[in-house]
């Protein structure tokens, strides 16, 4: 990854998978198997269906790669969560939770909660 270019023109093809080095090993992950992604500092641990793993790159970076998969929201400053795993939300004035499926409850922040609410009403509008 260390000559990723964030500003890809946009007749150029781009992988729809991740491929991340861990260890010796380079791991392919597909987006849509992600649940969550989890920052700390300048690491990002991935959730997915099969495994649990840290990388050294930071949330923002993923972020970035990742935009162009809508089911993938940012929900706090720590948080980047999979809304097909999202099981439900607890939406108190004092604190907002998503709970997914795995039984993992994530903080939602004030200032992500509206934007999160807005695609999820999406969804429903387009599923419907």
């Amino acid at each position: 990854m260390k000559y990723y270019n964030a500003q890809l023109p946009q007749t150029e093809k781009v992988a729809q998978n991740l491929f991340i080095l861990i260890k010796t090993e380079r791991v392919e992950i597909k987006p849509e198997e992600i649940i969550y992604m989890q920052a700390d500092i300048n690491y990002t641990t991935f959730v997915t269906l099969n495994r649990r793993f840290t990388t050294a790159f930071h949330l923002g970076f993923f972020e970035k790669s990742l935009e162009t998969h809508p089911y993938l929201i940012r929900i706090s400053k720590s948080f980047i969560v999979n809304i097909n795993y999202l099981k439900d939300l607890s939406w108190h004035k004092v604190a907002k939770e998503a709970r997914l499926l795995d039984g993992t409850s994530l903080p939602i922040s004030r200032r992500r909660a509206k934007e999160l609410k807005s695609v999820l009403w999406q969804k429903l509008n387009f599923s419907a």
